[in-house]
């Protein structure tokens, strides 16, 4: 009785944490499962101030650590500031788009982002400090938009996103927002 209770155990304390498969054959961690440490056993969380399971498959030791659900602008796929991006291959590239205008980012056959960027020209400066307002997906006919609404004063405190799915507003709980 008490091996069948241990293997009960075994087996539940196993599938409360969960892991990381590395399924990428281009990153280091190629077919290793990564498990998830016990603090923050799910790769999501409904709740903001949970940390979560990360674990980056292409640079070894092949380890997870938990981490806030918090942007980071220094990671592969951001954009963030005036604006800068950085691509999948960790190369920056900084844009200085106008004010008030629409922007290709990625044009091709099944997939186009566009982006509208904001901003205002301070006095003796010869661009716009720019961000990006808006980001608009084109794919297989449908248009997806995310947009930060505009806001007479900002308040952190307040949901300012608006999502639109072909043209229908979409609405997305807060609670996952900031998962």
């Amino acid at each position: 009785m008490l091996v069948i209770s241990l293997v009960a155990a075994t087996c539940f304390l196993q599938t409360k944490a969960a892991g990381v498969y590395c399924s990428n054959s281009y990153t280091r961690c190629y077919r290793k499962y990564i498990q998830c440490p016990e603090e923050c056993p799910s790769t999501t969380a409904m709740n903001s101030n949970n940390k979560v399971c990360y674990t980056d498959c292409d640079r070894p030791p092949c380890k997870s650590q938990c981490r806030m659900r918090k942007p980071n602008c220094n990671r592969h796929g951001s954009a963030c500031y005036d604006p800068r991006f950085i691509g999948g291959d960790s190369i920056v590239f900084y844009f200085h788009g106008k004010s008030n205008e629409e922007f290709s980012l990625v044009s091709d056959s099944d997939l186009q982002i566009n982006s509208r960027f904001i901003g205002h020209r301070p006095a003796g400066r010869d661009r716009d400090f720019t961000w990006i307002q808006a980001l608009g997906f084109l794919f297989n006919s449908h248009k997806f938009s995310l947009e930060a609404a505009k806001s007479p004063s900002w308040n952190n405190e307040v949901n300012h996103l608006r999502f639109t799915f072909d043209g229908q507003d979409l609405s997305v709980p807060e609670e996952t927002l900031f998962a």
